[in-house]
């Protein structure tokens, strides 16, 4: 199983919620080798754009969603807004 992690999910894993600044941040994240971090492209944009009117309108949230469905991973947030919505699979 391929899993997605919501930005809040990884800013506890690696700062146990306390981040040190965005720089350092990205930095850490592509020094992972157990992490990828997923480019944004256009078909993920327009599924995030087409996700209506029943899913939160964060633009964030809605492009976390869309990549996960195109990459076909099971997202992990505890956002309820998210998991209220079931237009992708989550943990």
């Amino acid at each position: 199983m391929s899993l997605l992690l919501d930005t809040h999910i990884v800013l506890w894993w690696l700062e146990g919620g306390d981040p040190q600044g965005v720089t350092a941040f990205f930095e850490e994240l592509e020094k992972n080798p157990r992490l990828e971090v997923l480019p944004i492209t256009g078909p993920i944009a327009l599924d995030a754009a087409r996700l209506g009117s029943s899913f939160p309108n964060d633009s964030a949230d809605r492009l976390i969603a869309a990549t996960a469905r195109a990459h076909g991973h099971t997202l992990v947030t505890a956002d309820r807004r998210i998991r209220d919505a079931a237009v992708v699979a989550m943990l």
